[in-house]
């Protein structure tokens, strides 16, 4: 982190980075209004049964309380802290995405009401819960405010939301503050260390220096071979008793490095990026990927047709960006499924009896 050269390279690349998202959704902009684009913004179709989305909003809790975990839930911790294995975090953190999913598809459909905003708090509070870490209210927030500006909402409550966003903005550092005092306090609760807390809780800037380090100074690689991260990624549902080589999450090699402990006696783990992933995974091209890469994600977003396949993908970009990669294989699925709904187009089956 104080490494003027790491930190210069750092700079340069996260503001190409920005300039390039810029750049591409300006030119995105102009070009869905010269065409008048008209999108479908519904986003439950009248066929679709509520059960399913009630389903998929109760699933972590229902998860929860099946796997008999229950009674490490009675505290508000991170999943480690609650002695909540790998494999049910992994779950876990799947479901609640997808019960985030399908609360914003359930309460932002139709007019925007007092109860529905009641709901919402409720299964807010729930997740957040779950969860465990404070990312998630960040996560939560952004997904909300993208269902927001796809709803019915008129202009006056368009100017509630925009004056909700400060609000919001207080209401995550004055959370974050009770944290760190009272729910997981630091050892020195001075400016500094509570600032470089939320640096490493909201940025990633520092796994990223890192990376830049080791991979590219010191010439130490983190993974065994490129595209080791997407790789485990690809197989992760695969039980380890039947591959017992196969390859770990991405996080667990960063921290491994980081600390300089095999993975087996990891004592937590240090949470990745998008940014650091392609660093490791493709060396000096993975600057390009992580770049592009990105502008890629969102060039797809842009062209699903309906605002419930690219909610899935936003949500994938967020995600990408915050945790690691093996939360999101879920939505991979359903953006998949999506994606097969709306560009393939089913054959028809014609039969023929006698000739007619």
């Amino acid at each position: 982190m104080n490494n003027v050269d790491v930190s210069a390279i750092y700079d340069i690349y996260i503001t190409f980075a920005v300039f390039a998202l810029y750049m591409y959704g300006t030119k995105m902009n102009r070009r869905l209004i010269s065409r008048a684009t008209r999108l479908n913004t519904a986003l439950k179709n009248e066929n679709e049964k509520p059960w399913i989305y009630i389903f998929g909003i109760a699933s972590p809790a229902l998860y929860v309380l099946l796997s008999g975990n229950a009674s490490k839930f009675l505290i508000y911790s991170s999943m480690s802290l609650r002695g909540v294995s790998e494999q049910d975090n992994l779950i876990l953190n799947s479901l609640i995405l997808v019960s985030l999913f399908c609360t914003c598809i359930m309460l932002f459909s139709g007019r925007i009401t007092a109860k529905k905003m009641c709901v919402l708090a409720l299964i807010t509070f729930i997740l957040i819960w779950l969860q465990g870490k404070r990312f998630i209210i960040a996560v939560m927030g952004v997904f909300y405010l993208f269902f927001l500006t796809k709803s019915e909402l008129g202009e006056k409550g368009r100017t509630r939301v925009f004056w909700i966003l400060p609000i919001m903005g207080i209401t995550l550092i004055a959370f974050s503050a009770f944290y760190l005092a009272i729910i997981k306090p630091l050892s020195n609760m001075n400016f500094d260390s509570v600032y470089d807390m939320l640096r490493v809780d909201f940025g990633r800037d520092d796994v990223i220096k890192y990376v830049i380090y080791e991979e590219f100074f010191k010439k130490n690689h983190i993974l065994d071979y490129p595209g080791q991260s997407f790789f485990s990624t690809l197989f992760i549902f695969v039980p380890r008793i039947i591959w017992p080589n196969k390859p770990y999450s991405h996080y667990q090699y960063l921290t491994s490095s980081i600390l300089d402990l095999p993975i087996s006696n990891l004592p937590a783990g240090t949470t990745p990026c998008w940014y650091e992933m392609t660093l490791c995974n493709f060396g000096y091209f993975g600057y390009l990927v992580g770049i592009f890469g990105l502008i890629g994600f969102c060039y797809f977003a842009d062209g699903m047709k309906k605002t419930k396949s690219k909610s899935l993908v936003f949500m994938l970009i967020l995600v990408l960006l915050t945790q690691n990669t093996d939360v999101y294989v879920v939505y991979i699925l359903f953006i998949f499924m999506y994606y097969l709904e709306q560009h393939i187009k089913h054959p028809k089956i014609v039969f023929r009896i006698g000739g007619k």
